[in-house]
């Protein structure tokens, strides 16, 4: 009977966040707020009907669909803060009641208000990663990377989307982001010997003379100094 009781408790907690999360889209016009009522009336939410019918009239009216259209593009404009606030939470609303699809929709219109918006991206990130989907994992976390005002997790961003772009036979994308790496922690020894690898293996020269250049500049051991040296000094020879 607790059990019971706790799981109606759930379901109606569920009810009203999505008839909450509706008023809030239908004030500000997105133009998905119906659905997000039409989850809460189904779920039994009696401020749901109320919603629908005060703030969702005419849903067949064209020029009803105009004017929130028009209306959402306008909180876009001139209250950023406000429509990346409400993509937010409803993509993390979705995501938690296992609405993938509609989650990942919700976040990618979140970055179309703002680039950057890590929280977004972190999102979207979790999504992809439960769909194994490397590529796509790999070019998110190199958002991230451009986006991290930290060097240091910037580059562990970068590397691990290097990894990715490796792991799904991409070497080619691999290489310009093992090189933000570097940018971000320049003694990142790992990253600079797959970059190597890669390079050696596409016979870029000029590169790997200069990435190597560059690796002579930087503190090393004698024996770790000397071996960059032969190997600066072959490449010039071939």
């Amino acid at each position: 009977r607790e059990r019971l009781a706790a799981t109606g408790e759930r379901a109606a907690g569920t009810a009203a966040l999505n008839t909450s999360v509706g008023i809030r889209r239908a004030v500000h016009g997105s133009t998905d707020a119906r659905a997000w009522l039409v989850r809460g009336l189904e779920a039994g939410d009696p401020l749901a009907r109320l919603a629908v019918t005060d703030l969702m009239p005419a849903e067949d009216d064209p020029a009803l669909g105009a004017a929130r259209a028009a209306r959402a593009a306008d909180l876009r404009e001139r209250q950023p803060g406000v429509a990346l606030a409400l993509e937010l939470e409803a993509a993390h609303v979705a995501e938690a009641a296992g609405r993938l699809g509609e989650a990942a929709q919700a976040f990618a219109r979140a970055l179309e208000v703002a680039p950057d918006a890590l929280e977004a991206l972190f999102g979207l990130r979790r999504l992809v990663r439960r769909s194994g989907d490397r590529l796509a994992e790999a070019r998110i976390l190199e958002r991230i990377g451009d986006s991290l005002a930290s060097p240091a997790r910037a580059a562990e961003a970068f590397a691990e989307a290097a990894l990715l772009f490796e792991a799904a036979g991409d070497r080619a994308a691999a290489a310009p982001i093992y090189l933000k790496v570097l940018h971000r922690s320049p003694d990142d020894d790992e990253a600079f010997f797959r970059l190597r690898t890669i390079w050696e293996e596409r016979n870029e020269h000029a590169r790997l003379e200069r990435l190597i250049g560059h690796k002579l500049g930087r503190q090393g051991t004698p024996a770790e100094r000397a071996a960059l040296f032969v190997a600066r000094a072959r490449l010039r020879l071939e």
